[in-house]
Formats: structure tokens, sequence, C-alpha cells
């Protein structure tokens, strides 16, 4: 950031509209990232980012170091992947079970799989399983469980299966793509009418991801591009060419491939939600603030 390697949106990079709110100038690390609500469609995007050859080092060198992970820590990397399948990955394949049949032959893929835990209970039970990741560490663990990940392009694997029944995983994925209409567009393109899509992303309308008691600021990665609400991602979806099986608003959201509409903007006003989380978060300071006041003046 400081050498100023960054790059920026000219307009919405959902519906192209370049008129805009800023909401914030830094993200939760306090990089100099610029986020902004666009007036049209109610997106959430990074509109001065990484350029694009610095965000793929980031991936390759950095990322994982600036979100706490031990990298060279082989033992601890093998706790984290088992706490991931016994706790996130386990509520996702009950997400699948409740609301998708999958048959034995449905063929597992995930984009963008880091360390392929969301493979391992299908791995497990007989599934053939495949992930695809930029970062060659991250994948590491994973295969020594046995799974098949590549650091590789997912596309050109689809582009040649296209005849076999999939589930797609895109989890905690899609906000990291700097143009999601046109990855999506791709992959609608290699997808048949017998797959399953999985998008999760962090819903900003559910108190999980942006919480009144945290404000905005933790919502804001200088990695996602995007913040999505379920009304968002169901414009972008269904203008790339999908229908919506279900969902909800943390988001999980399980889709199949169905022809391209236009569909109405979103109605949800993400600027006026986004300023009254800022506001109740400010207002819960009070009490803070007071009780330090308290404690300067007392001495």
């Amino acid at each position: 950031y400081s050498q100023q390697y960054t790059s920026s949106f000219s307009c919405c990079p959902l519906c192209e509209n370049t008129k805009y709110d800023i909401i914030s100038q830094v993200d939760e690390f306090c990089f100099p990232a610029t986020f902004a609500v666009c007036s049209k469609c109610g997106l959430l995007y990074q509109m001065t980012h990484l350029a694009d050859e610095k965000m793929d080092d980031n991936y390759r060198h950095y990322s994982l170091i600036i979100r706490g992970k031990e990298v060279n820590n082989d033992e601890y990397l093998e706790k984290l992947f088992m706490s991931r399948v016994n706790s996130f990955v386990k509520q996702r394949c009950s997400f699948y079970k409740e609301n998708i049949h999958l048959s034995s032959n449905h063929v597992i893929v995930e984009i963008g799989t880091n360390d392929g835990a969301n493979l391992y209970p299908y791995f497990l039970k007989g599934h053939t399983v495949i992930g695809f990741d930029l970062d060659p560490r991250s994948i590491s663990t994973g295969i020594k469980k046995g799974l098949d990940l590549r650091n590789s392009d997912a596309f050109e694997w689809l582009q040649e299966n296209q005849d076999k029944k999939k589930l797609i995983i895109l989890t905690h994925f899609l906000e990291h793509v700097k143009h999601p209409k046109l990855f999506m567009e791709k992959l609608r393109a290699y997808t048949s009418p017998h797959d399953f899509i999985f998008v999760e992303v962090p819903g900003l309308r559910d108190k999980a991801w942006l919480n009144p008691k945290a404000g905005v600021l933790p919502y804001l990665n200088y990695e996602h591009y995007t913040g999505f609400h379920l009304g968002t991602l169901k414009y972008l979806m269904e203008k790339s060419g999908f229908k919506l099986v279900v969902g909800n608003e943390y988001i999980e959201s399980i889709w199949v491939p169905d022809k391209v509409t236009n569909p109405e903007v979103p109605m949800f006003d993400t600027l006026k939600y986004v300023d009254q989380i800022e506001k109740s978060y400010l207002f819960s300071l009070r009490g803070v603030i007071k009780e330090i006041i308290y404690q300067l003046t007392d001495r």
C-alpha cells in the first residue's frame, strides 16, 4: 500500500453504476483500503484495493501470516484442519443434507479450497473429491490427508468434466473475486442441470458477521472485494444464470443452473443499515468513555 501498488474500480463490480457512498478508508487491519456502497444495487465493495499481482503475492506469501496462522508448524495446521472439520464443516454438511440429495456419484469440487477441510467428510464417505487453491502451502495439509488438492485452474478441470454430477463449493471465496459477475458467468458455462453450487459468504445482514457491538470495521477486510447480503447475492446469481434453491442471511445458499435473467435491483438500503450499525456501536461506547474519563479525572 505504501508504494501505491493499488487499483480502483471505476464503477460497481455488480451493476456498473458509477455513483457510490464511501463508508471507510481503512480495513480491520487499518490498511488504507477504501470501501463504498453502490447507490443503485446496494453492493458493498472495496473501491481501492491491492493491484492484481500484489494481491496474488499476498495470497502466496502473507495472507496466512496476517491472519495469525502458524504456516511452518505442521502440528498446528493439523489441529486447525480437524477443528474446522468438526465445527464449520459439520454445519455445512448438515445444510447440504437438509436441502439437497447427493448421490454417491456426485463429485465434490471446491474452488478456493484452502486446506481441503470442506472435502474431508465426503472423502471419508468414498466420494470423488477435488479442490483448487492459489496457495500451495494451504493445500499441503489436506494432501497429507489423502485429498486431491491442486494449485491449478479449476475451470480447465470443469470444462473437461461437464458430464459428471457435481456439488461445487464456494466457501468464503466469492468475496475474494474481483469481478464476481464474470466469474459466475464463466462457471455457469461449465455447469450442467444436475449440478449444485453452494455459496457461503459473510452476510452483512447477519450479526455473526456485522455486529452492532463491534461496529462496521471488523467486517471490512483488504482481501474482500465485495460484501453481500442475500438480496445482492441473488441479484448477482440470477444475472449470471443460477436459481436459488435455499438461502439465508448468514449467508449459506444453494443454487442450480438456470437461464440468465434480468432481476430487479435489491430494495434493501445497505448504506442506511451500515450507518445504523456504526451508530449503535458508537452509542455503546459511551459507558466505556465515561469510565475512562472518570478514572483519569479521579487521579
